[in-house]
């Protein structure tokens, strides 16, 4: 009862909102900069794959303001057996893990990225043209060195922290 107290409280406290049919009486939530969201989105990776020799992970947001930090779209594969790892912002060892890769990223209307190079699968949302914050779709197909067939579509979030000092 002491956990769930203190969790009403934290919650309460970050201004989680609530409205009747008077919006007189709605409580105004609190708005938190992007910079802090991006700092609060610890998560910045989801699994999209796992097997018994593989797991593949992609970027659950970006922030491209150039900071270095989380910028861009990433993809990471991780070779369960031999303990190694393919980042796609900075590996150059995609050989090892992919035969071949396509990636393509689109928004509601239409496609903005795309490659199949397998030591270019990274996107960079504030490149030409620079994109709108929003939710984007992702559909990624990946034959893997052991020769399995990945098809995945999924999706992700651009958060725009440019105008941040």
């Amino acid at each position: 009862m002491k956990k769930l107290t203190i969790i009403y409280a934290l919650l309460i406290g970050i201004g989680i909102s609530s409205c009747s049919s008077d919006n007189n009486n709605c409580l105004k939530s609190k708005t938190i900069d992007v910079g802090v969201i991006e700092e609060l989105k610890i998560v910045s990776h989801k699994e999209i794959y796992a097997d018994s020799n593989y797991e593949i992970w992609i970027s659950t947001f970006s922030s491209p303001n150039g900071d270095g930090i989380r910028d861009t779209f990433t993809i990471i594969i991780i070779d369960i057996n031999n303990g190694g790892e393919f980042d796609s912002s900075t590996s150059t060892n995609a050989v090892e893990f992919l035969k071949s890769a396509e990636l393509k990223i689109s928004n509601e209307c239409e496609e903005i990225f795309s490659t199949n190079n397998i030591n270019n699968l990274t996107w960079y949302p504030g490149y030409q043209p620079p994109q709108p914050e929003g939710i984007y779709n992702v559909n990624l197909k990946l034959t893997l060195a052991n020769d399995t067939n990945i098809d995945i579509t999924d999706s992700f979030e651009v958060i725009l922290t440019s105008d941040l000092p």
